[in-house]
């Protein structure tokens, strides 16, 4: 075994040992011991959670180099967490190993699982006037807790921006989209543009396509009637590029910054502009089904049927548009930070149900809801003044990591768009970076630098 190998399990060894010593919580419970010994679980099962997620990756990426008897989950012991208030004195039990973040998910929103919360004992007559259990906020609601053990402690690695974009997680939508709330909240530490340039070594390829693919983007922001702009964007974002996940992933980049454009345009129109602009986009995505039906149908009946086509493309393309007002939302509050993780990636007319679980919009709601005082809870383990700092600062380091990514892979011109959009279209708490052109470079020889610094037609995002 190598020798960074034992101080790796050195280290883990003795973090078991040190919660092998810790107490359990007894009599007498006072608020702020609740609100610590809360705390301790919640940052140690969030821990536990990403040392898992760790040694999985290392296992999917050299798993045709371990000994066939390997199994990744034998030393989990195939047990679940399951805590439940007991009758008498309404402690909790809790049996098993931490349960994994991911599977609070919609596969729980039926509330038919197993685990879900037992009910106190105690006399039944109390509960008639309760309100009656909500499965699905339930579900949300433990989906969301579960995202905040050491929600702002971390900042990941360049390498874990390579390994994510070169090698996706195959997970369900619950578990892709946990992620990406983690993710978004963590941020990216400050790294070398040669480690980059390194890491990306093999995946790199030709790149002549994207002179076509940005003057294709230039010429649907110059477009000046504002519905034919929106159109010729809904077609760009229709397309489906195939080939190498790096090349996926500059277009998914490309693809999100038109999507938000999108989404800025439609909401800052009235309800009759979106009605001619609905219009115009179901005439210009339907021409050839339209001409079918009028070749079918008779002359006194073309007027309904169209009617009908029109209200079936709109009731669909509401679900697109409320996708495309969920991703604003979190644009709004971590910047570029959508950029960075295809997540994000959001689906289109063709695919409207793709990417996301069915209480994605609930789920994002109550985290963005809850954000701002986790962050304040959490004060003891980030070293922010206030939100408003975290909030520049991780803007900021998602700034400059697509800054650096873009100049790696030798597409400056694909930077100065995608910056003339986020100053244009600022996030929330945006700070001016000036020409965003510092060196990184030269920042890293410090020592320190890691501390440097349709609701129908709306799509209001409530599906």
């Amino acid at each position: 075994m190598l020798s960074e190998h034992d101080e790796v399990l050195s280290a883990m060894q003795a973090a078991v040992e040190a919660l092998a010593r810790v107490e359990a919580l007894d009599e007498p419970v006072t608020p702020s011991s609740q609100r610590q010994y809360t705390q301790l679980l919640r940052m140690a099962t969030g821990f536990v959670g990403q040392m898992h997620r760790r040694v999985v990756q290392l296992a999917e990426v050299s798993i045709e180099y371990l000994e066939e008897d390997f199994d990744l989950e034998a030393g989990l012991g195939g047990q679940e967490t399951r805590l439940h208030r007991r009758g008498g004195d309404g402690r909790r039990d809790a049996h098993g190993t931490p349960e994994d973040h991911a599977n609070s998910g919609e596969e729980e929103a039926s509330g038919t699982q197993d685990n879900q919360p037992q009910p106190a004992g105690g006399d039944e007559s109390l509960d008639d006037d309760l309100p009656a259990p909500d499965p699905e906020r339930d579900v949300v609601a433990r989906r969301v807790a579960s995202l905040w053990p050491g929600a702002f402690a971390r900042e990941f690695f360049v390498t874990d921006f390579v390994h994510w974009i070169l090698n996706p997680r195959k997970g369900t939508h619950t578990q892709r989209e946990n992620d990406g709330f983690i993710r978004l909240m963590g941020g990216y530490r400050q790294f070398r543009s040669e480690l980059l340039d390194q890491l990306l070594t093999g995946a790199m390829m030709n790149m002549a396509q994207w002179t076509d693919l940005m003057a294709l983007s230039a010429r649907i922001d110059g477009r000046e009637d504002p519905v034919e702009r929106l159109i010729m964007r809904e077609e760009f974002l229709e397309q489906n590029p195939k080939g190498e996940r790096l090349y996926s992933f500059l277009v998914f980049m490309i693809r999100t910054v038109h999507t938000l454009k999108f989404a800025f345009a439609y909401n800052a129109m009235n309800k009759e502009q979106k009605g001619i602009y609905l219009t115009a986009v179901f005439k210009a995505r339907r021409e050839r089904e339209i001409a079918e039906m009028k070749r079918k149908t008779a002359d006194d009946k073309h007027e309904k049927a169209e009617k009908d086509m029109r209200k079936k493309f709109v009731h669909k393309h509401q679900r697109v548009t409320t996708s495309r007002n969920h991703l604003l939302q979190l644009y709004k509050v971590f910047g570029a930070g959508v950029l960075l993780d295809m997540n994000w990636s959001i689906a289109t007319d063709s695919h409207p149900g793709s990417g996301r679980s069915s209480i994605f919009g609930a789920t994002q709601e109550v985290f963005l809801r809850e954000l701002r005082a986790q962050f304040d809870m959490q004060h003891e383990d980030h070293d922010f003044d206030c939100f408003e700092d975290y909030q520049e600062y991780t803007q900021h380091r998602a700034r400059q990591t697509v800054k650096q990514f873009l100049e790696v892979v030798e597409l400056p011109t694909v930077w100065t768009w995608i910056r003339k959009f986020l100053v244009e279209f600022p996030a929330d708490g945006y700070v001016d970076d000036g020409d965003e052109d510092e060196d990184h470079d030269d920042d890293d020889d410090d020592d320190d630098d890691d501390d440097e610094d349709e609701d129908g037609e709306d799509g209001d995002g409530s599906e």
